[in-house]
């Protein structure tokens, strides 16, 4: 008999459990409470674990059409419904319940059907594949007998999920959801005796690698950190191919529209220091990737003006004098490149909004903005600084400040080429982080809006 004390203090690497074997077979030797389906969207049976549940449910009720009733009685409230209705969308999941009284006691009492999406190496359908579990988990907290359960690694088989990246979102959003009830709602997560996730699969390299994503996660899991399913180069592929594939057929947005957009989310593979810093700390959760992102926030904004404070530093002049050009052309480059990665990130924020993932906090957002923003102003002192040295007009730190800031600019100053493309710089940065604002605002209130009427209707 497991105490309350021992369920609350349960890893979730004690409660998940990984297995090799027949997903029926498993569920009736171990005696769980529910089997999850891996069904097609009408739920009246197929292949593979679809197919095998619903030989063992007509073995059970002794007739290979009485389970198909037996759903459509349940969900349809109608069993004279033809058999292709759709009854469960992609990323959805649907449960129905064997009465023990019709058949043997040895199998499950709850069967959950999840439609998984086909693998097409977007980001759309990864995303409806973890709705899948979300779906499954929600399911599992609103039925209250649900005790243990038997989970098919879905879409892995013909709808044709590589198994590892298969695997990897099945175990963490599993992982992450029991994470959340022991945090927030202890009830459920005491009830929760045991989730199998279920491998069906001959081939012993694909079990070596399943191990060794389980491996990588076993850790997190020990540790109660939230997990990321995909690394940023993994979640930019998908973009990439989400976007070539479906910007037409599904958006309507064509060749201009298109290839900017292909254009942004590939673009964002190049700046490969941020883009590894981020994949690294997403192994170790989603907290600590969280936590970086808002750490490089704060280093690129410092970068420009810690070149400002060295380039005004008057103990730094022996080292830079005779060899200024050398010493700007460092600054720049580093500059434009911290820049060039803050712009090309935030224009895929407005433009590539439909494929990512919503921003789970908005105060969080406008304060990076913030950051951002300055970011800017500091880069656009640096630039005016260097350029004004380059043509020969010594300034100060604050005479810089006063053109990034107010637009004022030195006496002296010809509009020259490089003053130019410093001008057309500023304005367009204002243009875009004005845009930025605006946008965010806007949908905020919209959020707020909603939240208010919500309220309004439940007073």
């Amino acid at each position: 008999m497991i105490d309350e004390k021992s369920f609350i203090q349960r890893n979730i690497n004690e409660i998940i459990e990984v297995i090799k074997g027949d997903i029926v077979e498993e569920a009736s030797k171990r005696k769980v409470t529910a089997i999850v389906n891996a069904a097609k969207s009408t739920l009246m049976g197929g292949s593979g674990v679809d197919g095998a549940i619903h030989k063992k449910m007509a073995e059970i009720l002794k007739d290979k059409d009485s389970f198909n009733q037996k759903i459509k009685q349940q969900l349809d409230g109608e069993p004279s419904l033809p058999d292709n209705t759709i009854r469960c969308h992609q990323g959805e999941a649907r449960i129905t319940e064997n009465n023990p009284q019709e058949g043997r006691e040895d199998f499950v009492r709850y069967i959950i059907h999840a439609v998984g999406p086909k693998y097409d190496g977007g980001s759309e359908c990864i995303q409806t594949l973890a709705k899948c579990y979300e779906s499954i988990m929600q399911i599992v907290k609103e039925n209250s007998d649900i005790k243990s359960l038997a989970v098919p690694i879905i879409s892995s088989g013909n709808y044709g999920f590589p198994m590892k990246l298969a695997f990897q979102i099945a175990l963490v959003s599993i992982s992450n959801q029991l994470l959340e009830w022991k945090k927030h709602d202890s009830d459920t997560f005491q009830r929760i005796e045991k989730i199998y996730l279920v491998i069906y699969h001959e081939q012993s390299d694909v079990m070596n690698s399943i191990l060794d994503v389980y491996r990588e996660c076993e850790t997190n899991m020990k540790a109660e950190r939230r997990m990321v399913y995909m690394s940023g180069y993994q979640s930019q592929k998908a973009y990439c191919k989400e976007i070539w594939k479906y910007d037409s057929e599904k958006r309507y947005y064509f060749t201009i529209t298109k290839m900017f957009r292909l254009f942004l989310a590939g673009i964002r593979m190049f700046f490969v220091p941020s883009m590894l810093v981020r994949s690294l700390a997403g192994k170790r959760g989603w907290k600590y990737r969280r936590e970086v992102i808002e750490i490089e926030t704060v280093i690129k904004m410092l970068i420009p003006f810690v070149w400002i404070l060295l380039f005004s530093w008057q103990k730094m002049r022996p080292y830079i004098n005779g060899n200024e050009n050398r010493w700007y052309i460092i600054a720049g480059i580093t500059t434009v490149y911290v820049m060039l990665d803050t712009i090309t990130c935030l224009l895929a924020l407005i433009f590539l909004a439909d494929i990512h993932r919503p921003s789970a906090n908005p105060l969080r957002t406008l304060i990076l903005l913030v950051f951002n923003y300055l970011e800017m102003i500091f880069g656009m002192v640096l630039f005016y600084y260097l350029v004004c040295n380059i043509e020969k007009i010594k300034i100060g730190l604050w005479a810089a400040m006063d053109y990034s800031i107010l637009g004022k600019t030195v006496e002296g100053q010809l509009m020259t080429m490089l003053f130019r493309i410093t001008e057309y710089t500023r304005t367009g940065i204002n243009f875009l982080f004005g845009a930025l604002m605006i946008a965010f605002f806007v949908a905020h209130l919209k959020q707020r809006k909603f939240l208010s009427e919500d309220a309004a209707d439940r007073g």
